[in-house]
């Protein structure tokens, strides 16, 4: 993780909330990409706060055996290192029951697979779902009045720039 993101952090600032899909996490755990990398340097330096679901886990724990995916990963220790430091578990909703309803209207993700981040995002009230899954950024324009922006991680990290002191 080569970028910079000292004009993101200040001292004034709260970190900001993230939920990751899968996807993003292997491109920023196991393919290094470097369009990633300013998400993965927020989270380590602290700037940003990665929210994860159990239900997360078991997706990502899944597709490390995918062959493709194992072979470059080896024994994803470094995957799993990296959660463990990192991420923030999150109750499921069902552990959390009781809680306030998370959106004025229930959102559907057009791929049911996705459903879990976007829920997870906007129970918690998180600041930004980082997906490049087109089904989940099409719904950036209805989540935002509820706070919550989906965006790529390109989208993000440009946000950041924008936004930095």
């Amino acid at each position: 993780m080569q970028a910079n993101l000292s004009p993101i952090r200040s001292a004034h600032r709260t970190p900001i909330t993230l939920v990751l899909d899968t996807n993003v996490v292997l491109d920023w755990l196991v393919f290094c990409d470097p369009s990633v990398s300013p998400l993965g340097q927020a989270i380590v330096d602290g700037d940003a706060h990665w929210l994860l679901e159990a239900a997360m886990k078991t997706e990502l724990e899944r597709v490390l055996t995918y062959p493709q995916i194992s072979r470059l990963c080896g024994d994803a220790q470094f995957v799993w290192s990296i959660w463990e430091r990192h991420g923030r578990i999150v109750p499921s909703a069902q552990d959390t029951a009781g809680t306030m309803a998370f959106a004025a209207k229930e959102l559907r993700c057009a791929d049911p697979d996705d459903q879990k981040f976007l829920d997870l995002a906007l129970r918690v009230r998180a600041d930004f779902l980082i997906s490049r899954d087109r089904a989940l950024l099409c719904l950036d324009r209805h989540t935002r009045s509820l706070g919550l922006r989906i965006l790529t991680p390109r989208a993000w990290a440009q946000a950041q720039r924008t936004t930095s002191p």
